[in-house]
């Protein structure tokens, strides 16, 4: 005879006051059991995207709910601390740029590197680290990987930088039929600035 399970309700606090959740059957059954117990992966994912939302109407603000640097970023950091890659990559400009917490370059590197397993935009940030210096030792060749990474999913960015590190041979030897490769794929993604130095060597743009 086989058991009938309801769905069960879970209540969390936080500074915000209490939010229900709920979980199926299906997912008391088959969940990979989280936080002793009491939550199953699908859940946890729901919740670091409710902390997503919340960080992002405390970072904008609108009629009823003032901007708040500091309340956005300690939402972002839930929902990063549970997975949440877009949340990981907010957390890293927040902590980079000092917004709404004390600035910490080193730390920014570490939150754009957990997303970066997975996210173009966190590989091209973690290139620009790089680049720069930033929060980390200064590497043109890790640079130049991770905007390889991320130009792979087709992000015009990515795509001029590598452009322009062949052009300049920084981080890769010079070579100016490859740049120009690089800046004819980012400009047929519509960068602005890949038509500019294809119009300085004499390339026609790609409509």
């Amino acid at each position: 005879m086989g058991v009938c399970l309801g769905t069960k309700r879970i209540r969390f606090e936080d500074e915000d006051g209490f939010e229900d959740y709920e979980m199926s059957p299906e997912s008391m059954v088959r969940g990979a059991v989280v936080d002793e117990g009491l939550v199953d992966e699908t859940a946890m994912e729901d919740i670091a995207q409710k902390h997503y939302k919340k960080a992002k109407i405390y970072e904008q603000g609108n009629s009823k709910v003032e901007k708040n640097p500091g309340k956005a970023a300690e939402h972002f950091g839930k929902a990063a601390e549970l997975g949440h890659v877009k949340a990981q990559i907010r957390l890293a400009y927040l902590y980079e740029k000092g917004i709404g917490v004390e600035k910490d370059t080193r730390l920014a590197v570490q939150w754009y590197k957990k997303a970066a397993d997975s996210d173009p935009k966190a590989q091209f940030s973690l290139g620009l680290c790089y680049t720069k210096g930033v929060g980390t030792s200064q590497d043109h060749k890790k640079a130049v990987e991770y905007f390889k990474r991320s130009a792979e999913s087709g992000y015009d960015r990515a795509l001029y930088n590598l452009g322009y590190c062949y052009e300049q041979g920084t981080g890769v030897h010079r070579n100016i039929d490859t740049a120009i490769r690089y800046y004819i794929d980012a400009s047929s993604q519509g960068n602005e600035h890949a038509k500019k130095r294809l119009e300085l060597f004499g390339v026609d743009v790609p409509v």
